[in-house]
């Protein structure tokens, strides 16, 4: 089995983990002299982790649905922003390029699911 495979399966298994309690498990890639910068190289290349607070490293929540990539899209635009909302034109138009998907989805699945005024999106789920 693959390096990264493996440490898809640990960190689904086991959580949050960092650079160091990563190589204990994989001890052929901890007993090279690169271990972590190679490890650290690996999940940065791969989407299906991310990097945490803490230096940890975990997987990466997917979307498997057109409604959960706009949600997604949503509040990482609005996490990006100060003070967590944006105007709603704005927003919409970050969401479609991103995702791909026409005006008038992203435009409902923003209305039905975040907290809104007419010209404002909060980054908060209704």
């Amino acid at each position: 089995m693959l390096i990264i495979e493996r440490t898809l399966r640990y960190l689904s298994a086991s959580g949050p983990q960092s650079i160091p309690q990563l190589l204990s498990v994989l001890p052929e890639l901890a007993a090279t002299s690169q271990a972590e910068q190679s490890l650290r190289l690996l999940l940065r290349l791969d989407r299906r982790v991310k990097l945490l607070d803490h230096g940890r490293w975990g997987l990466a929540i997917t979307a498997h649905t057109p409604e959960q990539r706009i949600i997604l899209s949503t509040q990482s635009y609005l996490s990006s922003i100060p003070g967590g909302g944006a105007a709603l034109n704005s927003t919409i138009e970050h969401v479609m390029e991103d995702t791909g998907y026409d005006r008038a989805v992203v435009q409902s699945v923003i209305s039905q699911r975040f907290a809104s005024n007419d010209r404002v999106v909060r980054n908060q789920l209704k």
